[in-house]
């Protein structure tokens, strides 16, 4: 490691790890070793278990990163597009509304949206693709309350990620091996 070291141009920080497991006193000694070996630009004892030094750590990590050139503007949250986000957050609800299987054999897509800006309102029209029929059973649910449960709750999503009101129109359906 050490050789390696040799050849880096850029500052070194050495983080000495597990300081909870000894004295204080006899951290001294090793930082004094290691001193010797390389010129770090700062040796940092830590404590991944307890924390003891790791801000101290981070501080120093911060010190070091340059500000980049700014890629996105600055109100742009996401380089993602909107209906995948929409997607995500509905699969999330169905994630955490069904467990097991489904969650690992379902996927949705948006079919439309539609914005009424007098209303301030969001239309979304999304489809959750399961592979079997007793798949669409569990996302419907019985009396349609699970879709219903889903829904309501990534509606609730959306309407803080996007600020706007929305109308959540889900269906399932069924379409064998898609994944």
């Amino acid at each position: 490691i050490f050789k390696n070291l040799k050849n880096i141009k850029n500052p070194v920080i050495l983080a000495i790890n597990k300081i909870d497991k000894i004295k204080r006193i006899q951290i001294l000694p090793v930082i004094d070793n290691y001193s010797k070996k390389h010129d770090f630009q700062s040796i940092v004892p830590i404590s991944a278990l307890t924390g003891d030094g790791v801000d101290r750590l981070l501080n120093e990590l911060k010190n070091l990163i340059k500000t980049g050139p700014e890629f996105y503007p600055k109100d742009m949250t996401t380089d993602q597009p909107e209906t995948f986000i929409i997607s995500e957050a509905i699969r999330e609800k169905i994630y955490l509304n069904t467990k097991r299987e489904i969650p690992y054999s379902s996927a949705v897509t948006v079919q439309d949206i539609k914005i009424d800006r007098k209303r301030n309102l969001l239309s979304i029209y999304a489809t959750i693709h399961v592979e079997s029929e007793s798949q669409k059973v569990i996302i419907i649910g019985k009396g349609g309350l699970m879709i219903k449960k889903i829904g309501s709750a990534s509606r609730m999503e959306l309407e803080k990620a996007l600020g706007s009101r929305i109308f959540l129109d889900l269906k399932a359906s069924v379409e064998k091996n898609w994944t």
